[in-house]
């Protein structure tokens, strides 16, 4: 009853995806190609959510060796990132292959690079950091 008197704000979506379509080094990535377009369908209105969508985004963008865009501009209270990609760790910790990547160690975007990008946003922020990610199998 509380959110038809007063609904919540809508939120910011980030959708970045790896597909692997133009490279050989990783595995294709359908499922999260799926998982990204099906998320960003929720963005469109008359979606899951009704009427008026609860998520403001654009379309789905590839996941560069830069990590996430830049999010200094965005108004909404909350901003949810969704990545879809293949990952691994290794001695230096968790890490995700970019949409380009030859699978060298020089290309793979760091969870601490992540953290820190969203660390850039104010305190006030709300952040919400979700990653689809299969680990890259030898």
């Amino acid at each position: 009853m509380v959110f038809w008197v007063r609904p919540p704000e809508p939120a910011r979506i980030v959708i970045l995806q790896a597909t692997y379509d133009r490279t050989l080094a990783v595995p294709p990535n359908p499922y999260g190609k799926a998982d990204a377009r099906e998320l960003a369908a929720l963005t469109q209105p008359g979606s899951w959510f009704g009427k008026r969508s609860r998520l403001n985004g654009g379309p789905v963008t590839p996941l560069t060796r830069a990590g996430l865009p830049d999010l200094s501009g965005v108004r909404e209270k909350c901003v949810v990132v969704f990545l879809a990609a293949h990952g691994g760790r290794d001695r230096d910790g968790p890490f995700l292959f970019p949409e380009d990547s030859d699978g060298s160690p020089a290309e793979r975007v760091r969870f601490t690079t992540l953290l820190d990008q969203l660390a850039k946003l104010p305190a006030k922020k709300q952040k919400l950091l979700v990653i689809d990610a299969r680990a890259r199998v030898r």
